[in-house]
C-alpha cells in the first residue's frame, strides 16, 4: 500500500478508494491524496498520487474527510503542532483545492466546530 499508515481518511468515489493525510511508522505526516484502485479480477491494485492544484490542506493525521456533491472535504485533525478547525475543499471534476472560510459570514446559523483530532464524520443521502 502507501507508505502513510496510521491516522489517514478514506473515502469510496467513483468506484476507487481516496486516502488523504496521515502519518509514517516514525510520525512524518502527509498531505498527499492517492487514489486506489480495485482490479477484482486478477486481484491487484493500483496506488497513484493524485496531482492537485489550488491551496491544499497542510500535512494531517486524525482529521475527517467526506464526499459532498463531487467535492471532497476535509475537516479537523493535527497538523504536528496544533489541532485544526479548518476546511478544505477539492472540487473532484477538475481537482482544485482551497480553503474554505466560514468564520465571518454575516446573519447566518452556522457556527465552526471547536478543533478536532481524531473523530469521524458522515453524509447520508448527500445531505
Amino acid at each position: 500500500l502507501t507508505d502513510i499508515n496510521t491516522c489517514v481518511s478514506t473515502v469510496i468515489y467513483n468506484e476507487k478508494i481516496l486516502q488523504f493525510g496521515g502519518a509514517d511508522f516514525n510520525g512524518k505526516l502527509s498531505n498527499h491524496l492517492y487514489e486506489i484502485i480495485i482490479n477484482n479480477e486478477d486481484n491487484t491494485m493500483n496506488i497513484n498520487i493524485i496531482p492537485t492544484k489550488g491551496v491544499k490542506p497542510p500535512p494531517l493525521e486524525g482529521h475527517a474527510t467526506v464526499i459532498w456533491n463531487n467535492k471532497l472535504i476535509i475537516f479537523g485533525g493535527y497538523n504536528g503542532t496544533l489541532f485544526s478547525n479548518y476546511i478544505y475543499q477539492l472540487d473532484l471534476e477538475i481537482l482544485e483545492w482551497k480553503e474554505l472560510n466560514c468564520e465571518n459570514e454575516k446573519e447566518t446559523s452556522y457556527h465552526i466546530p471547536p478543533p478536532m483530532c481524531p473523530f469521524s464524520a458522515h453524509i447520508i443521502n448527500n445531505l
